[in-house]
């Protein structure tokens, strides 16, 4: 199955190439260009550095094309994501924005690359944008290989688009253990509180707040994390169920947060990261702003959600 030209359909469409040498990715690139070119789109060339691909040299050079060599095209954080989100619909061209991806080693290592790949289907999903990121063989990890066939819809090959076999939705993806997990760090919590009523919330910030400051952090960014904390633990106590416990683990330029309820766990995993219904809940759709990763773990124990800044 194969594309034909054309816009974006008004969504978010999340394309993977995986190549081992220059031909076939120059190739593949060029084929998305001149989709986005023949719909009448903006395109974007993200290659970090020019690292050794050197597509700025080889695509057509034309007013709708723009190569912007010392940016990435995917945010280090998932608040980077929902910015995305937040932004107004009229900055993105009309009919729609093809945007081109080069995945660097560093990428590939920071422990949210998982979850940012694989939330990027949900959060950017009402966005007229096609993204192709393409993942070198020669440079990267099987590992950062297999999270590139397991998070993107779409697969590019020989200048040609269709779907990924390997392709795993995000609710299944991000619900199983594994690396792309988000983990509390080891070690004792800097602060270990209970609540077993909204009441406490009041308490749980008087406690939390003094130790905040040691991290380092900018005042704007512990704002932030004491908003997505409390949007959490408004969330446990309404819709999960008491006691619920609260452990901070307080690092240098790192705050970590773990919110645990005692009830039946969260059945959607992706809650939060799709725009609101009017009048649906809109706390952990906060939280995930506020805060650089926040990941829903489902346990015999109950829900547990955690959270990080740094």
């Amino acid at each position: 199955m194969t594309s034909a030209p054309g816009s974006p359909g008004g969504g978010f469409s999340h394309d993977l190439l995986v190549h081992d040498d220059r031909e076939e990715l120059h190739t593949s690139v060029a084929a998305f260009v001149e989709e986005g070119l023949a719909a009448g789109g903006e395109v974007v060339v993200f290659d970090p550095g020019l690292r050794a691909t050197a597509l700025g040299h080889s695509l057509p050079r034309h007013p709708r094309v723009a190569y912007r060599p010392s940016e990435r095209l995917m945010p280090d954080s998932v608040r980077g994501l929902f910015a995305a989100q937040l932004r107004p619909t009229p900055r993105l061209p009309s009919p729609g924005l093809w945007a081109v991806g080069v995945v660097a080693p560093d990428e590939g290592a920071r422990a949210a690359w998982p979850r940012l790949e694989a939330l990027a289907n949900v959060v950017l999903a009402e966005l007229p944008m096609r993204t192709l990121c393409t993942y070198d063989t020669r440079t990267l990890r099987p590992e950062v290989i297999a999270v590139g066939r397991a998070t993107h819809r779409y697969q590019w090959r020989d200048g040609a688009r269709s779907l990924n076999p390997a392709f795993r939705p995000p609710e299944s993806y991000l619900s199983d253990p594994g690396a792309q997990r988000l983990v509390p760090p080891a070690g004792e919590a800097t602060v270990t509180t209970t609540l077993t009523h909204a009441t406490d919330l009041s308490l749980a910030r008087r406690v939390v707040r003094p130790c905040l400051a040691l991290a380092g952090l900018e005042p704007a960014t512990i704002s932030g994390f004491l908003t997505a904390l409390n949007e959490v633990l408004v969330n446990a106590l309404t819709h999960g169920a008491a006691p619920v416990r609260l452990r901070l683990w307080v690092m240098p330029h790192r705050l970590t947060c773990e919110v645990l309820d005692s009830g039946r766990g969260l059945p959607d995993v992706l809650a939060g990261c799709r725009h609101p219904a009017p009048g649906g809940p809109l706390g952990l759709w906060v939280a995930r702003q506020t805060c650089d990763d926040l990941d829903v773990h489902n346990g015999a124990d109950g829900c547990a959600v955690i959270l990080t800044i740094a």
